[in-house]
């Protein structure tokens, strides 16, 4: 009897070991850690993508919410090689690049899709290629390759990078007289792209803004 009751109560003990929550608190301490993590990062990025559209777009609401964006399947980006980066040609540009934190890689949104011309003894940018294209430009080892290529009906306005790695840029398609706001997260580490689109549209001229932005014109959001 004494034998019996003895093991009754080492199996008891062992089964309150196995579970005591702070035992299991203890023993997967990544899985909290990791969905905190993954938590602020996206907090980070949504804030990011909202400092970029709010001054761009302005919805008969008064305001764009980046939580509206709906967000999009993650896709891997074509393994494009990059190609050595001619200085010639990004010089009227480099003004216009967006420097990750550390400043080794920046984003190039505008080399491919506009000319540089003089008109009364000024630089002036204008639109040349109808298509879009977005490079990333390795600044360490001279080297500028394809991040995304898209038609002439999208227009990218600007980006950021995250303090994450990750490259968040905003812009739109342009439908007509209006034009729907499009979002874009690269991860250039793991070589992927998360595409963002906001579910309405709005009466503006993103191209017309754009164009004057990056010849520092002062200018609000054109409208139609």
């Amino acid at each position: 009897m004494k034998k019996s009751l003895y093991i009754l109560l080492l199996i008891l003990s062992v089964s309150c070991q196995n579970t005591d929550p702070e035992k299991k608190a203890e023993e997967t301490p990544g899985s909290t850690q990791g969905a905190e993590s993954a938590g602020e990062e996206l907090n980070t990025e949504t804030h990011t993508l909202h400092e970029l559209a709010s001054p761009i777009f302005k919805p008969d609401s008064g305001a764009l919410s980046a939580a509206e964006f709906e967000v999009g399947e993650i896709a891997s980006l074509d393994q494009v090689q990059g190609t050595p980066l001619d200085e010639k040609k990004i010089a009227p540009f480099r003004h216009l690049l967006v420097y990750n934190r550390d400043s080794t890689l920046a984003a190039d949104l505008f080399s491919y899709s506009y000319i540089s011309v003089e008109k009364g003894g000024k630089t002036v940018l204008t639109p040349g290629e109808p298509d879009t294209e977005i490079a990333l430009v390795d600044l360490k080892n001279k080297t500028r390759r394809r991040l995304l290529f898209t038609g002439p009906s999208f227009i990218v306005a600007d980006a950021r990078w995250t303090e994450n790695g990750k490259l968040i840029i905003i812009g739109g398609e342009q439908l007509q007289k209006e034009i729907k706001p499009v979002a874009w997260k690269i991860d250039v580490r793991k070589n992927e792209m998360e595409s963002l689109n906001y579910p309405d549209t709005l009466s503006m001229d993103l191209a017309s803004y754009v164009e004057q932005k990056i010849n520092g014109v002062p200018r609000s959001g054109q409208r139609f």
